[in-house]
């Protein structure tokens, strides 16, 4: 099995209070793996610490590992994570910029070329499939897109800095019927290339698009399960 990221007893802390309790759990290279479960059950904390955002939380703490991209993450390294995944949340949020500048914002601060700069907006917005949508009007203030344009200018805009990992935090969450099944297949082709970690409330849609399900409750895996085309196939077994 081709494991991108490992996670080896996580249990993690904001000040006394737990949140995560012994978490143990592979992620698969370029499949999704959706993490389901009740409000507060702990699914935006374990993709804080993934992506190593927890270690900007005033009080956290945790004890355990983070295995990814051949290191180890500890409580004194976690914060090394941050910026080496790409992470959506539930509301999109543009910079109120034009879409162009908000394409270029991180690539230009890698000393890219205007001319580079120009391909790799126009290369990440086709993978999302907006390009079309909006080549004629690059310089319009991003703010003027819809709910479901915004999401994908996210998305397109964190994947300029190539990251391996993708981390949606219910992306889906704000937009209507029609604008997530577009997210849908939209991650479903991007898995091609991308790694996709995927929180949602939604079983339904976590069976349509899912590799791998974990259900998160009390902080604890309760279940997880192996899915193809939206079968159960096999439950797998928790550490």
């Amino acid at each position: 099995m081709d494991v991108l990221i490992r996670i080896q007893n996580l249990t993690s802390f904001y000040g006394e209070k737990k949140i995560l309790q012994d978490i143990n759990l592979d992620i698969r290279k370029n499949r999704i793996t959706s993490i389901i479960g009740p409000s507060g059950g702990g699914k935006t904390t374990l993709l804080m610490a993934m992506s190593g955002l927890a270690s900007t939380i005033p009080g956290f703490s945790m004890t355990g590992a983070i295995h990814y991209d051949e290191k180890v993450f500890s409580h004194e390294t976690i914060h090394e994570l941050v910026g080496r995944m790409a992470v959506l949340f539930q509301q999109p949020f543009v910079f109120p910029l034009s879409i162009d500048k908000n394409m270029s914002f991180a690539t230009r601060f890698e000393g890219q070329n205007k001319r580079a700069q120009r391909q790799i907006t126009e290369d990440r917005l086709k993978e999302v499939n907006l390009w079309d949508e909006v080549k004629d009007d690059l310089k319009m203030k991003a703010t003027k897109l819809s709910g479901g344009q915004q999401q994908r200018l996210c998305l397109a805009r964190a994947l300029t800095m190539n990251p391996q990992l993708l981390l949606l935090d219910e992306p889906c969450s704000s937009l209507d019927a029609q604008n997530a099944a577009i997210i849908e297949a939209l991650l479903l082709r991007l898995k091609e290339r991308y790694t996709i970690v995927f929180v949602t409330h939604n079983l339904a849609q976590a069976k349509r698009i899912s590799d791998d399900v974990i259900f998160l409750d009390d902080g604890q895996i309760k279940e997880a399960f192996r899915y193809i085309d939206g079968y159960s196939v096999s439950q797998i077994p928790i550490a």
